[in-house]
C-alpha cells in the first residue's frame, strides 16, 4: 500500500507510461460506458498504452474526440441499435461492459440500460470474445458489520439499482455455461478520484466548510481509488481466469467520519462543521426529491433509493479472492487517493 502523496505520482508515472507487453497481450478491447467516470479512466489507460480500442458511446464528448484522435475507433448510437453495437465488437477479443444506470427516474429505466442492454450486448458474442463485466458491490447488497462480505455471501441487494446489476450479472451466468464461462465479473466497492461527481459534492460541502453524515458517520464502507480500479480491470482482462466473479476494494473499509476527516485534511480545512442527519428526515428529503425528479425528468443524487442503501450499517466487502487469484492488490491509501482527487477538483476548478 503507497503510503504519501509523492508515492503516488512515482507509481502512476511507472504504470500510465507505455508498456509493449499490455499491447501484445490485449490484442483488442470493446469498451462500452467511455464517456462515465469509471469507463473514461479505462479508455484513457488502454488508449495511452496504445491497445487497439473501439468504443461505444450513446454521445460525444470533448474527452471521446481526443481519444479518436490518439487512435480509438468510436462508434456512436442508442443503447438499442444492434447493427451498429455488432459492428463494433467485429475483430475484437475482448469486451470491457462498463455502461450502466447508476442514477434513474423510474425502476425501469435502471433494468432497461443495465440488464436489457447488457443481454442484447451478449447475443452477439461468439465463445471466443472475452466478457469482462463492471458490476457493483450494490449487486450483493450490505454486510454485517464488522465482518466484509465475500463472494460465497448470498447476494442480498436493495435497491433497483443493485438488483438490476445482479440480474445483469445472472444473465452473464447463463450465457457464461454456453460460452466455455469466457467471463469475469467484477464488483467494485464506492469509487473515487479525479471526474467522480457524486462524492464530489462530499468534497465541495468540506470546501465551505460543512460536513453532512447520516446519523453519527459511522457506517462504515469499502472504497477504492479509480487507478486501483482500472489497474484490476485490466489485470482481469489479460489473466486467463474464467467464470468468475471478484470483490474489487482496499484492503480497509473506513466510516464515513474518516472520509469526511480525510477530505478536509486534503483541502487544509480544520474547522468544518459536522452537520449530523436524521435517518427520519432524510426519507421526506428524498421524496422531495423522487417527485422533482419526476417533474423535471432528471435523475438526482439523493432520493428514497440512495437512503435505503445509506442508512445500513456497512457496506464491506473483501478483496481476499481477487488477490489470491489475480494477483492483483490495491496501491493507493485513503489519504493519498482523496489528496489526489482535492488536487485535481482544484485543479479543473471543480471547488
Amino acid at each position: 500500500m503507497l503510503k504519501n502523496y509523492k508515492e503516488l505520482m512515482v507509481w502512476q508515472k511507472s504504470h500510465l507510461s507505455n508498456d509493449p507487453a499490455l499491447s501484445n497481450i490485449l490484442k483488442s478491447i470493446m469498451l462500452t460506458g467511455a464517456t462515465g467516470f469509471i469507463g473514461s479512466h479505462i479508455a484513457e489507460k488502454l488508449v495511452r498504452e496504445k491497445v487497439p480500442i473501439h468504443l461505444f458511446v450513446r454521445r460525444r464528448n470533448r474527452l471521446i474526440d481526443l481519444l479518436e484522435k490518439k487512435g480509438a475507433k468510436i462508434f456512436v448510437s442508442p443503447l438499442d441499435d444492434l447493427e451498429t453495437l455488432k459492428k463494433s465488437i467485429k475483430d475484437i477479443n475482448v469486451i470491457i461492459h462498463c455502461a450502466g444506470a447508476t442514477k434513474a427516474i423510474r425502476k425501469a429505466d435502471y433494468f432497461k440500460t443495465n440488464v436489457v442492454f447488457t443481454s442484447n450486448l451478449l447475443s452477439l458474442l461468439t465463445r471466443h470474445q472475452k466478457f469482462v463485466f463492471i458490476s457493483s458491490q450494490a449487486a450483493a447488497g450490505p454486510s454485517s458489520s464488522p465482518i466484509p462480505i465475500d463472494e460465497e455471501s448470498e447476494p442480498n441487494p436493495l435497491s433497483f439499482y443493485g438488483k438490476s446489476k445482479l440480474l445483469a450479472e445472472n444473465h452473464i451466468r447463463e450465457w457464461g455455461k454456453e460460452n466455455g464461462n469466457n467471463y469475469v465479473i467484477l464488483r467494485p466497492s464506492t469509487v473515487y478520484g479525479p471526474r467522480e461527481g457524486d462524492l464530489y459534492k462530499t468534497f465541495m460541502l468540506i470546501n465551505k466548510g460543512f460536513f453532512l453524515m447520516l446519523g453519527d458517520g459511522q457506517i462504515k464502507i469499502s472504497i477504492i481509488h479509480v487507478e486501483d480500479l482500472v489497474n484490476a480491470i485490466i489485470t482481469a482482462t489479460e489473466h486467463p481466469s474464467s467464470g468468475e466473479t471478484y470483490f474489487v476494494s482496499n484492503d480497509e473499509g473506513y466510516s464515513w467520519k474518516e472520509i469526511g476527516q480525510s477530505v478536509g485534511k486534503a483541502l487544509n480545512k480544520t474547522h468544518v462543521l459536522k452537520v449530523k442527519i436524521p435517518v427520519s428526515i432524510a426519507y421526506p428529503v428524498a421524496f422531495f426529491y423522487d417527485c422533482l425528479s419526476l417533474i423535471t425528468r432528471k435523475p438526482v443524487l439523493i432520493n428514497r433509493q440512495k437512503i435505503l442503501e445509506m442508512r445500513q450499517s456497512a457496506w464491506l466487502c473483501s478483496n481476499r479472492k481477487i488477490k489470491k487469484d489475480l494477483g492483483w492488490k490495491p496501491k493507493v491509501s485513503l489519504d493519498m487517493g482523496i489528496k489526489q482527487t482535492a488536487d485535481w477538483y482544484i485543479k479543473e476548478g471543480w471547488i
